[in-house]
């Protein structure tokens, strides 16, 4: 290896830890290109002048898939009234993203709620209004998907009837 390529391959890992190991910048989109190229000007014994420039070295960002949700929520409620549960979902990659939302009523829990869905609360005011959809429930056969782009948000209020013969207890929803 001649000393001007030991010098390149240097000068490219130098620029590559200053774009992924800094932790304090945004994560770039995924696609993105990063596109590096050298030129080498030097002068023989003879005082001649040359330049040679070096290969292009090209990295494309790879989609970097992550999500965040809120943890578990309680609250108190009254037997055989609807209860909502306010989640915020965020798309924390680098790319749009597909979140497949389900509902189940789990056998053996400590209650069966009865008519959950899952709303996406587009003007977040925390209640089902009509123009909403209805992503996820026990009664659609094909749930709803959301797609979301990087750092977007998607306001979710789960929606749910507490069984009439409940007593009153904290009602806890997990995710």
């Amino acid at each position: 290896m001649t000393r001007i390529t030991a010098i390149f391959i240097l000068l490219t890992l130098l620029l590559f830890q200053c774009i992924f190991c800094n932790e304090a910048k945004s994560i770039l989109p995924a696609g993105t290109k990063i596109i590096n190229q050298g030129i080498i000007e030097y002068k023989d014994a003879g005082g001649n002048n040359y330049s040679s420039t070096t290969p292009l070295v090209i990295i494309s960002i790879r989609q970097i898939y992550s999500a965040t949700i809120e943890g578990d929520r309680s609250l108190l409620g009254r037997a055989d009234r609807e209860v909502g549960f306010y989640h915020q979902l965020k798309n924390t990659g680098n790319g749009l993203d597909l979140y497949c939302v389900t509902v189940a009523n789990n056998e053996n829990d400590n209650g069966d709620f009865s008519d959950i869905k899952v709303i996406n609360d587009f003007n977040n005011n925390g209640a089902f209004d009509s123009d909403e959809p209805v992503i996820a429930s026990l009664s659609l056969e094909n749930n709803n998907n959301l797609n979301l782009n990087a750092d977007q948000v998607a306001n979710l209020l789960v929606i749910a009837r507490i069984p009439s013969n409940a007593s009153r207890q904290k009602i806890v929803l997990k995710k």
